[in-house]
């Protein structure tokens, strides 16, 4: 519901019911309110989870969730994911709480696994205003792009070390 009173993005993308490995889907990122291919800036990967609460819940100021070390491991790969959980009361009452997870903070979460530990609690904050959500979206883009373009340059740099 959140995401479609953004007129920057796009939740068209986002499945219901656990269809995918370890995300919901993706939010498309655009330069304007015109959906088309030549204003995209970019895609983000998106979970979201939603809990049953009550009412004096959703007055918390951050909270924490378990999140599956293996899709911790596919958020990473695939270049950092938003991580969302929603509050909901028995009077239909929501709080949205969210997490970035850049590819450096996957890092930083992973180093921290225990062997044989199957999840581990990711902190997550209230989501901002509506106005400046899709920055949120774009700015999580921006760093993946910058990750992928670090990434591909050293591994030119050691394959022109090898040779």
């Amino acid at each position: 519901d959140v995401l479609d009173n953004c007129t920057l993005l796009s939740s068209s993308d986002i499945n219901e019911g656990d269809k995918e490995i370890s995300w919901d889907g993706f939010v498309k990122i655009y330069k304007s309110e015109r959906h088309a291919k030549d204003n995209l800036l970019g895609r983000v990967f998106v979970q979201i989870k939603g809990k049953k609460v009550n009412d004096g819940n959703l007055f918390n100021e951050n909270i924490s969730y378990p999140a599956e070390v293996s899709d911790l491991n596919n958020y990473q790969n695939g270049g950092g994911a938003i991580y969302l959980v929603v509050y909901i009361t028995e009077n239909n009452k929501r709080k949205i709480y969210y997490e970035t997870l850049t590819v450096v903070k996957l890092k930083d979460y992973l180093k921290s696994i225990r062997k044989g530990q199957k999840s581990r609690s990711i902190q997550l904050r209230p989501l901002p205003t509506l106005d400046t959500f899709p920055r949120v979206f774009l700015s999580l883009s921006i760093n993946a792009k910058a990750t992928i373009r670090c990434t591909l340059l050293l591994m030119a740099l050691n394959f022109l070390q090898a040779t």
